[in-house]
């Protein structure tokens, strides 16, 4: 099972240009937020995809269980969002 450093770090190797990951646990899940400048030009579907087949390729389809969800926010939507 991924942990929380494990996960901050694999996503942190995104192919995007300089993501910056928040990582937040409980006793049984992970939810990671990705915020990346790349991440304007792509729709929700893309840059899920994008993320997912990442954390796929690194660690493998067994090793996400704990992982509920990933955001994928473009540096705009995080500030309209506050």
């Amino acid at each position: 099972m991924v942990t929380e450093a494990q996960l901050k770090e694999v996503l942190g190797r995104l192919p995007v240009h300089q993501p910056v990951v928040e990582v937040d646990c409980d006793a049984t899940r992970l939810i990671a937020t990705v915020t990346s400048s790349s991440f304007a030009s792509l729709d929700e579907a893309d840059r899920q995809a994008l993320v997912w087949g990442h954390l796929i390729e690194q660690l493998g389809d067994l090793a996400l269980g704990p992982v509920e969800f990933v955001f994928t926010n473009a540096p705009g939507e995080v500030e309209a969002a506050e």
